[in-house]
């Protein structure tokens, strides 16, 4: 028996697939969690985009179109309300995302793009890409998102400093 004066214990915790960046993305991007239909999910994108009157990426996004009854997302819904921002939204579970047609085109993205193994991408009715992406599809469009900034990473070193002083054991 140890006597910790008065003091909380609890039992460590390992976690060895974290992504302290991705998650940094993510709590900056859009959150779609809270839109329940199609025009919620369109409102959300528009008020965020309009927050920003350059041409930066917007990631994050954690949509589930079940909520609305299991129609999925299309460029089609989001292009005349992100300007000039390319748009890279995953859904929730992190294995499909959906891209606006600037995100597609700096990808290289068009009709006639093979889709990778192991991926899928959805077409409308004239043969082009709507913009949804699955698995090993999704990085066509990931390769085009430029990394983080040196402020970013700055900000990635200030999260990681601050979870060692907390107690989380973090490999740099």
């Amino acid at each position: 028996m140890i006597d910790l004066g008065g003091k909380l214990m609890t039992p460590g915790f390992i976690d060895n697939h974290t992504h302290f960046l991705f998650g940094g993305y993510t709590l900056s991007g859009v959150d779609l969690r809270k839109a329940k239909t199609p025009k919620e999910f369109i409102s959300i994108l528009k008020e965020f985009c309009q927050k920003y009157s350059d041409d930066r990426w917007i990631l994050g996004g954690n949509w589930d179109h079940e909520v609305w009854g299991g129609e999925l997302p299309s460029r089609d819904w989001i292009d005349s309300v992100t300007g000039n921002h390319p748009i890279f939204l995953n859904r929730y579970d992190g294995h499909m995302a959906l891209a606006n047609s600037k995100a597609l085109e700096i990808a290289g993205i068009n009709k006639d793009t093979k889709v990778p193994e192991g991926g899928e991408m959805r077409k409308n009715t004239k043969g082009e890409y709507t913009g949804l992406l699955k698995d090993e599809a999704m990085a066509l469009v990931n390769k085009g998102i430029p990394g983080p900034t040196e402020k970013e990473l700055e900000v990635l070193r200030a999260v990681v400093d601050e979870g060692k002083k907390a107690g989380v054991m973090v490999q740099d």
